[in-house]
């Protein structure tokens, strides 16, 4: 296995934590279904990235200065 290295956030440095968001359908609400996405969000500004093809992308994408 790969150890993912993401690097400090770009806005106020503080490590990012990443995220899986499953697929699901909304079933109480008149929404399209969700496709999930993979995600990199700030703790302590909230800067966030999604991406819905896949992890390397996000991640390619964060690390990106």
């Amino acid at each position: 296995m790969i150890a993912i290295v993401l690097l400090p956030c770009p806005f106020c440095g503080s490590a990012p934590d990443a995220e899986r968001y499953e697929p699901h359908k909304h079933f109480l609400a008149q929404m399209p279904d969700y496709p999930g996405a993979w995600c990199i969000e700030c703790p302590r500004c909230e800067f966030r990235l999604f991406d819905h093809e896949s992890e390397a992308a996000v991640i390619q994408r964060w690390n990106k200065r």
